[in-house]
């Protein structure tokens, strides 16, 4: 039960340790899905935009982070 607890715990920290960043990409979520769904676009063009727009979050985090640990 230990292993159980550890791993949900690992995980639970994983998504809110990056606030920002867990909310950015759900949103990004919701809104392609929307699009996708009011707008008919074909499925290979919504998970571009869904590519894309993640690693355009995971960069602009990682430049975040590296901005407030210089500053340190």
């Amino acid at each position: 039960m230990s292993i159980l607890k550890d791993v949900i715990s690992e995980l639970f920290s994983m998504f809110v340790g990056d606030a920002r960043l867990s909310i950015s990409i759900l949103i990004l979520v919701a809104i392609v899905a929307s699009l996708a769904r009011t707008l008919q676009i074909p499925a290979l063009a919504s998970g571009a935009v869904l590519l894309i727009g993640c690693l355009a979050i995971l960069v602009e985090s990682v430049l975040r982070e590296a901005r407030i640990k210089r500053r340190a």
